[in-house]
């Protein structure tokens, strides 16, 4: 998801030259809900969630270790490497230190917040507005970056 998050930021123009800027964090969130839903439905499902995480798989273990994670986002988005890192440890509920079938349904659960097994934008939105405030500090709080 984060290769998503860094071509959403180029596709809406937060990136630029003179660094990288997230917000304002819905509309950041809304293009990357447009990216994320791959039948352009207007819901996400976990299957798409399950699909978005599968391309960071290298070894296609059916598992996603945080090398393979952090490997992938800094060979697209180097800029990213600390957001990336911070994701990661959200999305790893167990602890675990690999990414699985368990993380993505229980990353799915925690954007559904009506319990109605798909998440439409507007859950999708308000779910990533509050992760990208609490990551923050990580990908510059809205302050550029150089080295884009």
């Amino acid at each position: 998801m984060i290769l998503k998050l860094a071509i959403v930021l180029l596709a809406v123009g937060y990136a630029s030259s003179q660094g990288l800027d997230l917000k304002p964090y819905n509309v950041t969130a809304a293009a990357l809900f447009y990216v994320s839903d791959a039948n352009k439905d207007g819901i996400l499902t976990l299957s798409e969630v399950d699909s978005n995480f599968r391309s960071y798989d290298r070894d296609d273990d059916g598992r996603i270790s945080r090398y393979e994670y952090t490997s992938h986002v800094d060979a697209n988005s180097p800029q990213l490497h600390a957001f990336s890192h911070g994701l990661y440890d959200i999305y790893d509920v167990d602890s675990d230190d690999f990414l699985d079938a368990h993380d993505y349904e229980s990353f799915f659960k925690l954007m559904d917040s009506d319990e109605n097994d798909v998440v439409t934008q507007h859950e999708y939105v308000r779910y990533w507005i509050v992760l990208l405030e609490t990551l923050e500090h990580l990908h510059g709080g809205g302050r550029k970056r150089a080295n884009l």
